[in-house]
């Protein structure tokens, strides 16, 4: 085995070099620090499929890894938690999107050493809802978002599906604060069907009290689908008068956008 491999070495060395691995290195350097882990995914050209998972101690360490030469499709996946792998990496039924980001693109490694760098976006959106109101029975209402953009494939493009989650609330109307709290992570959405439905339970049966078509009114609100890195946003609700605030910022940013619905 010895000989073998010495005699392959040789011939990388002194004769054809097309069949030569690449010595790869990428640079994780640049990964936001809200990143705790990366799955790694880099598809030749020919179909092989190299996968590694690296972690954040190791983001600031040099990564280099042998590929055969050619053109790649690189995808990372960071933060997976609870999203399953279905050529890509897709929402758990009845689950909230983990707090994802991601790297797609198709680069050529055909030298004898090859670098390129990760570069990681923010690729979900942090929903935080409040609605406004009281109730006979405060833990009668609920919320549930619904849309048809479950996931990532390996390629970056959106995965369709059914996307429900209903949060639990994380804060409950009193006499001293009047709303309710929420929290859901979605991901970029392909479609215009994002909807946030206030619900009730009533005699032991949900009743929906109003049904928001939230794609358009994030529209309105100057929150872009399409950025790089996608914000988080503060929602707070007042069914009973039929609008409702928006911001990137926090619940009391006095750029809130008011919208009616």
């Amino acid at each position: 085995m010895a000989i073998a491999s010495l005699t392959v070495a040789q011939s990388c060395i002194f004769e054809d070099r097309e069949h030569c691995p690449v010595y790869l290195t990428l640079d994780f350097s640049g990964v936001p620090e809200e990143v705790g882990n990366v799955l790694l995914f880099l598809e030749h050209e020919d179909g092989h499929m190299y996968r590694d998972t690296l972690y954040s101690q190791d983001f600031q360490s040099v990564y280099e890894i042998p590929v055969s030469k050619g053109t790649f499709h690189v995808a990372a996946y960071g933060n997976v938690r609870e999203m399953v792998f279905d050529g890509g990496y897709r929402v758990t039924p009845g689950r909230q999107a983990d707090s994802l980001y991601t790297c797609f693109h198709t680069a050529a490694y055909t030298g004898d050493l090859a670098t390129d760098t990760i570069k990681m976006a923010k690729d979900h959106i942090g929903l935080h809802i409040r609605v406004l109101g009281l109730a006979e029975d405060p833990d009668s209402i609920f919320v549930r978002i619904e849309s048809s953009s479950v996931g990532y494939s390996l390629y970056g493009e959106i995965i369709g599906g059914t996307y429900i989650h209903v949060p639990e609330a994380a804060h409950i109307a009193e006499d001293d604060a009047g709303y309710y709290e929420f929290s859901s992570r979605i991901l970029r959405q392909k479609e215009e069907d994002l909807t946030l439905e206030i619900c009730a339970v009533d005699n032991g049966a949900d009743t929906t009290l109003t049904a928001i078509p939230l794609a358009a009114r994030l529209q309105e609100a100057g929150i872009a689908m399409d950025s790089v890195n996608l914000e988080d946003v503060y929602l707070t609700i007042d069914y009973a008068h039929y609008s409702m605030t928006v911001s990137p910022v926090d619940w009391y940013d006095n750029g809130q956008v008011e919208i009616e619905f």
